[in-house]
């Protein structure tokens, strides 16, 4: 759900940190909110494709401050 809602913010041109439980692979700790972002990509939930990288991911844990 929050990727569809970090979707249409960027679709309406805000810039958005989408954040998801921090991952158990400590390579991509991101990892789980980078899939809801591809989520949206695959079902074309964007005006433009490219407004998806007004979509930045993080966690939780490291980013909410």
């Amino acid at each position: 759900m929050g990727s569809g809602i970090a979707a249409l913010l960027a679709n309406s041109g805000i810039d958005v940190l989408l954040l998801d439980r921090r991952s158990p692979d400590n390579d991509d700790p991101n990892q789980i909110a980078r899939s809801g972002i591809s989520r949206q990509v695959q079902h074309r939930n964007f005006i433009r494709p490219e407004f998806a990288e007004r979509i930045r991911a993080g966690n939780i844990e490291d980013d909410a401050s």
